[in-house]
């Protein structure tokens, strides 16, 4: 692997691509196919990368004092990345490098992979300096920043989605007055998420009682995605099966099936209550649309996506908790940014990667929360009917300590999004982490499951934290440890961190080891300069000083 990635890295330095680009090179050199992310989650192969990058650019005859001319003052310490390097033995002076690449491979790389402070430094470079390139003049070769701007990708579709007639199998007559009130109410929910285009009833309701070939009936309403379903039951209860597909290929991408009482219950009441939860299950940004299009995403040529993928491949950052992912999510979307500087959604999701830099203490650069505020209040000015502005201002402001303007925020993402499980679970997080536990447990545990088989709870990640910390206070650790399995996060260090303080409390050594395993294998020094990132995540300082003093 090494041979390989040596030969790669010479003419990496060397190209005039993105980093995005680069980075694609490097996965089709590995996996031979096109946009596969696989080879790339593996830290290690990511700082070998590193390391070698490190070697060729000491290899140059580079002009300290230029680079930094030519890098500004926006870009990292160039002259320390080489002093380090220098320190470790890798290079005698700027021009005169005591190994090569190879050497360093096969002698040295082990020593670099262990110097984190060297290790940041070049993330931060490789990353940061988003378009460069080596020039060879007169023997010499010097970094330069090009200001071209790649063209912008053909946007895609908007996600349009049509509600065909349910099929009524029930005993019951008259029953198609219920059928075709749910399906009023289904397609009315769907309206309040902001990334669907919803398909007028009226043009669907030809398809009543006939067979349905779901691709044909796609390309004559114009949709991507087809919601049908039946209904089958008597006077005591009913069985409702809905399924969404994908209308290219009649694909099935959710199907569940719910069972309700007709006992003393009224049916206005069962039509709100499948309806919200239906259409949350599909629409909201915890649902199978979005997981479907983060999929796309990721699966996708970052330099083909769109804006609205764009957003997609954030969202689906925060769902792997890696900080490799975090460093390509913030290229894309501050290119998304460059390219279609008025679109809310693509602010609002530049403040959360900026957000994360400080909360998740990702690829950290100078002042995250201030530049993260700067882009969510322009969100808010583009579409100030947006729940996703609203809640990029709500976190910003509860990180920077501003309680009674993230209130405010927070009270209008509830307001658009009444019905959204993930809105209010992310508000409840917010409100837990800014010192008003109550509340936010208040609205963590509001979250409603629409059948016995399907969790309430709309993400497997992050937004248990609370559940944890709540537990951990409690000592009620063998909780906590089941909080942290559901995160299912195993990229992320705070996983495996906070398994490893919970292992340690319960003298449960193998798995405090392998914890602790698992922890350095993301953050080598953890242990010695995690305290500072432990305290951010957890908003409590002694919360996370107990955590610590269990992992010592």
């Amino acid at each position: 692997m090494e041979k390989d990635l040596e030969l790669i890295v010479k003419a990496f330095v060397r190209s005039e691509a993105t980093v995005t680009e680069q980075l694609n090179a490097i996965r089709d050199v590995k996996t031979g196919a096109r946009g596969n992310s696989f080879w790339l989650q593996s830290n290690r192969n990511l700082q070998v990368l590193y390391s070698l990058l490190a070697a060729e650019f000491s290899k140059q005859n580079l002009s300290i004092s230029g680079i930094a001319r030519q890098i500004g003052t926006s870009r990292p310490n160039i002259s320390r990345i080489l002093k380090d390097a220098r320190s470790l033995g890798l290079i005698n002076d700027v021009n005169s490098p005591t190994k090569s690449s190879r050497e360093l491979v096969n002698s040295s790389v082990m020593t670099l992979l262990s110097n984190a402070k060297f290790m940041s430094q070049i993330k931060e470079f490789v990353f940061r300096s988003s378009l460069f390139k080596l020039e060879e003049e007169a023997g010499n070769y010097s970094l330069a920043t090009s200001h071209s701007t790649p063209e912008p990708p053909e946007p895609l579709d908007t996600a349009k989605i049509a509600v065909l007639p349910f099929s009524d199998f029930s005993e019951i007559q008259n029953q198609g007055v219920f059928v075709d009130g749910l399906l009023e109410s289904i397609t009315e929910e769907l309206t309040r998420f902001k990334d669907l285009d919803v398909i007028s009833p009226s043009l669907s309701s030809p398809y009543r009682g006939h067979t349905v070939d779901i691709r044909r009936a796609g390309r004559e309403l114009g949709a991507n995605y087809i919601l049908e379903g039946s209904i089958r039951g008597d006077a005591n209860a009913l069985r409702i099966h809905a399924r969404l597909l994908d209308s290219s290929d009649g694909s099935t991408l959710w199907s569940q099936h719910f069972d309700r009482s007709m006992q003393n219950t009224n049916s206005l009441q069962i039509q709100d209550e499948l309806s919200v939860g239906i259409a949350s299950s599909i629409g909201d940004l915890s649902g199978v649309l979005d997981f479907h299009w983060q999929g796309i995403a990721v699966r996708t040529n970052p330099n083909e996506l769109s804006s609205d993928r764009s957003v997609a491949l954030v969202n689906a950052y925060f769902q792997s908790g890696s900080e490799e992912d975090h460093l390509l999510a913030r290229d894309v979307i501050e290119r998304a940014r460059e390219r279609d500087p008025n679109n809310s959604d693509v602010l609002a999701m530049v403040a959360n990667v900026y957000r994360a830099e400080h909360w998740l203490s990702h690829n950290s650069l100078p002042d995250p929360l201030n530049r993260a505020l700067d882009a969510a209040s322009r969100a808010v000015e583009l579409d100030p009917t947006s729940d996703r502005a609203y809640n990029s201002l709500a976190t910003v402001h509860m990180h920077r300590g501003e309680n009674n303007a993230f209130r405010a925020a927070a009270d209008q993402v509830l307001k658009l999004a009444p019905t959204s499980n993930f809105r209010i679970a992310q508000m409840g997080n917010l409100y837990y982490l800014s010192g008003d536990r109550p509340t936010g447990m208040k609205l963590l545990n509001s979250l409603h499951s629409l059948s016995d088989d399907t969790e309430a709870f709309p993400n497997k990640g992050l937004l248990r934290l609370p559940f944890f910390y709540e537990a951990y206070r409690e000592k009620n650790y063998h909780e906590a440890v089941r909080v942290v399995n559901l995160m299912a996060m195993p990229r992320f260090w705070a996983s495996h961190a906070l398994s490893f303080a919970t292992a340690s409390a319960l003298n449960l050594s193998n798995e405090a080891d392998l914890a602790k395993f698992r922890l350095q294998e993301i953050w080598p020094d953890f242990l010695d300069n995690g305290h500072a990132a432990l305290t951010c995540l957890t908003a409590d300082a002694h919360l996370a000083g107990q955590m610590m003093s269990y992992m010592h």
